[in-house]
């Protein structure tokens, strides 16, 4: 794959397609390890990328990362007001 071509990868739920940047995906299983929902986050003009991911007793997924720009965790958009940011974001189960 050259760097920055489109991609797509399927983690169980359907094909999610990536631009070829560093855009995050997350991705929950079961304990049976079957696919529960797998999303993928993308900036709306701009980059990010997830550099750590964990889940807490109640089993949401909690995410951190960073973003260039704007990013939608699919609620409210976030918005940098420039350069790189930072995001923490909590998904339900």
């Amino acid at each position: 794959m050259a760097l920055n071509s489109p991609y797509t990868i399927d983690f169980g739920g359907g094909p999610l397609t990536g631009d070829g940047y560093a855009n995050p995906f997350i991705a929950k299983f079961g304990s049976d390890g079957a696919h529960v929902w797998s999303k993928r986050y993308l900036g709306g003009t701009g980059h990010g990328a997830g550099l750590g991911i964990a889940s807490d007793s109640a089993n949401n997924v909690l995410a951190t990362g960073y973003f260039d720009n704007s990013m939608n965790f699919g609620g409210t958009t976030l918005t940098s007001p420039g350069g790189s940011d930072t995001y923490l974001v909590k998904l339900g189960p």
